[in-house]
């Protein structure tokens, strides 16, 4: 070949023509598609950028100084506060779509910023702009609102500067490894594991429907299901069931994405999901619905097709009709009856409280942890000095924990400590938060860490795998990912437990099932070509191409 015909064919990879669904030669021949995973391999591979770790230091200084001046003033800190919050915002947007435009619209760390400000900070924005009345379910603590306001933007800097420094610091950044495409037995395991999952879980609403404890308890049922039945069996039955059935999700939507380029080949997987959603909805549960819609949306977008912003807005929009629904109303009546709760639901709108801001009030527990935590602690409270993050790795090992705890080795989870001193054991769904937890053990100090520490994981997991694409870093990627969104409305122990689990299972599926076959045909020059320039090769099949 020709010298002008090689940087012909180079200037034509790099065109307008190289997204189009076919590359096509003169001969009008199909060439190869490129996998749209290798979008995200790109992305997450890019190099560091010094600029925004400086912009991101810098705000952090700029966060502290707000609080400091504004700490005599509770109700006036608000609005300057979250003003820093949404600039760090706007500018890691801009910065993310400048470096690889709509790409990265649902990236990992975008969707962790989103999730993690709605829970957070969306009644007190909603509260900053007018729109909804001062609440005391959410300013438990009028006097710590500035402290928690600055934990919650230091616990977003951490994070965003955690994801951002483990980037390549060449210029050449590392390319992206071969991808390994997985036999059908991976589907297969994965499929079956979904079906074992929500058949158990059907076998524990019906049993405790069948003892009365959904109509006696109705969200309290499934929250206390050790309390309410005093049974090791049909404990571990609920808790594991539905871990299997996310741990079959994991394992078949990647496995069908990287194998046939569809999030669910079989209808059967895509029926057994919605059947899942359907039950935690009705039971009331919103974490299982973040669980499952996670990993679905990442998966897709990443892995399948590009969804469309409008999309976006759309599964937005209907996700906080979920939260309304779940929130004020299915929690406050009998769960699995839809006709009650249809009921509730139009008195709660005669009433006026079935609002579209109601799911922002309601996830504005979040911030409330925050708000308690940072006053109680070490006023009321002493640091815990690690003691969660120990009792984190002790959860790991099955039943372990307990026996930690019966020796004086670790204290009870953070969730408990705070529903069991403001609330009542009797009360369920009090959870925690990452920014609170970190704040519990250290102080400002332990939320650098804790925030850090999971932007770090979230940026390692998608080198990890970007580096070594297959099914195996596929799954532990979105698996671990999927169970870290988690942290924003909980503590690190559920985090670290579920990560070991996928974990074992991915290497025991590679040990049984091997890695699968490489992707090593003509595409693989091609790519080669396209994102390591420097390297030299033979155009062995050139007539196939020119």
């Amino acid at each position: 070949m020709s010298d002008f015909q090689t940087e012909q064919g180079a200037e034509y990879m790099n065109t307008e023509y190289a997204d189009s669904e076919y590359l096509e030669s003169e001969y009008d021949e199909p060439m190869y598609k490129e996998p749209r995973v290798f979008e995200f391999c790109r992305d997450s591979l890019r190099m560091v950028s010094k600029s925004y770790v400086g912009w991101l230091i810098f705000a952090g200084f700029a966060s502290f100084l707000v609080y400091y001046f504004l700490r005599s003033s509770p109700l006036g800190s608000i609005r300057p506060s979250i003003f820093m919050y949404y600039l760090i915002v706007f500018t890691h947007v801009v910065y993310r779509f400048r470096k690889n435009g709509r790409a990265n619209v649902l990236s990992p760390e975008i969707l962790f910023l989103f999730i993690y400000t709605m829970f957070h900070l969306g009644y007190v924005t909603l509260y900053a702009l007018g729109i909804v009345p001062y609440s005391t379910d959410v300013f438990v603590f009028e006097t710590s609102i500035p402290k928690a306001l600055f934990v919650t933007n230091l616990g977003l800097l951490s994070f965003l500067l955690g994801y951002e420094i483990l980037g390549s610091r060449k210029r050449s950044p590392k390319v992206m490894g071969q991808m390994r495409i997985p036999g059908v037995s991976w589907c297969l395991f994965g499929l079956i594991c979904m079906a074992i999952g929500v058949a158990a879980h059907v076998l524990v609403v019906a049993y405790l429907n069948m003892r009365g404890l959904i109509a006696l308890y109705g969200y309290s049922a499934f929250q206390n299901i050790d309390v309410h039945t005093r049974s090791f069996f049909w404990t571990t039955l609920h808790r594991n069931g539905f871990q299997l059935m996310l741990f079959g999700l994991a394992i078949y939507v990647v496995a069908s994405s990287l194998r046939y380029r569809k999030l669910f080949k079989s209808k059967l997987a895509l029926a057994l999901v919605i059947i899942q959603f359907i039950f935690v909805a009705l039971e009331g549960d919103r974490g299982p619905i973040m669980q499952l819609g996670v990993p679905i949306l990442i998966v897709r977008h990443y892995f399948v097709k590009r969804i469309r912003i409008r999309y976006l807005f759309l599964i937005t929009a209907v996700t906080l009709l979920v939260f309304t629904m779940v929130g004020p109303l299915v929690r406050g009546v009998v769960t699995m009856s839809p006709g009650k709760m249809y009921e509730e639901f139009k008195y709660q709108q005669k009433t006026g409280y079935a609002k579209w801001t109601s799911p922002f009030v309601e996830m504005g527990t979040s911030f409330l942890v925050v708000n308690i935590t940072t006053h109680e602690v070490p006023r009321q409270e002493p640091y815990w000095k690690g003691s969660s993050w120990k009792s984190a790795v002790f959860h790991i090992v099955p039943f372990f924990e307990g026996y930690a705890i019966r020796k004086g080795w670790s204290k009870w989870a953070p969730s408990t400590w705070i529903t069991h001193t403001y609330y009542g054991p009797e009360r369920a769904g009090r959870a925690f938060t990452v920014a609170a937890e970190g704040y519990l053990n250290f102080g400002y100090v332990g939320v650098v860490i804790e925030l850090m520490f999971f932007g770090l994981f979230f940026r390692w997991l998608t080198m990890k795998f970007s580096t070594k694409p297959s099914a195996v870093w596929g799954i532990i990627m979105l698996g671990c990912i999927g169970a870290s969104m988690m942290v924003i409305r909980n503590h690190v122990e559920i985090v670290l437990y579920a990560c070991a689990r996928i974990t074992v299972v991915a290497v025991l599926l590679k040990i049984f099932m091997g890695e699968g076959t490489p992707l090593e045909t003509e595409e693989t020059a091609l790519l080669e070509y396209e994102y390591e320039p420097e390297y030299e090769y033979e155009y062995e099949h050139e007539t196939a191409y020119y």
